[in-house]
């Protein structure tokens, strides 16, 4: 299972982890994405398919030296980070909820889940959007024809309200 963003669905689902890992042979779990963790994936497997895995990596040239403070980051994200990506989670509702308060004739498409918000401008407004939420020093995917916007531990109300504010700006509504 690709478990990129599976500690965000399970408290978004205010699941146990182990409810969606144990219907896998082998989970990935990546500790960058909404963790906070400079590097990391961590790999949940049973004792079998886990020596296997090692054993091709080894053959593969895979494997890094001297990884203690990448671990020690990965083990401090998991520790402290989990249990406060509902901040993210409630972060982006307040963004979308914002958004979703422009008038129609704006005619952004917002919608959320999780930890993330997409916006869908009218072709013709999406360049302009992009090159003007930059000029706020606000750094939006250009993806066509939906744009992304992910909270995580580095985002903070005030930006949350910069961004809405920089959004309604756009569309003259501020």
């Amino acid at each position: 299972m690709d478990g990129s963003r599976i500690f965000n669905a399970c408290i978004a689902l205010d699941l146990d982890i182990k409810l969606f890992a144990d219907l896998a042979d082998t989970v990935s779990v990546c500790l960058s994405k909404g963790l906070g963790a400079p590097a990391g994936t961590l790999l949940a497997t049973n004792n079998e398919i886990s020596s296997r895995i090692r054993r091709n990596r080894k053959m593969l040239g895979g494997g890094m030296r001297q990884i203690g403070i990448i671990a020690a980051a990965g083990l401090y994200a998991l520790n402290h980070h989990v249990v406060r990506l509902s901040e993210d989670h409630r972060r982006a509702a307040t963004l979308a909820d914002s958004l979703h308060k422009l008038p129609a004739k704006c005619q952004l498409k917002v919608t959320q889940a999780t930890n993330m918000v997409f916006i869908t401008p009218q072709p013709e407004d999406h360049p302009k959007l992009h090159q003007f939420l930059k000029s706020q020093k606000i750094l939006i995917g250009n993806k066509r024809p939906t744009m992304r916007m992910v909270t995580h531990l580095d985002i903070s109300n005030a930006d949350i309200t910069a961004t809405s504010n920089a959004i309604f700006k756009f569309y003259g509504e501020a």
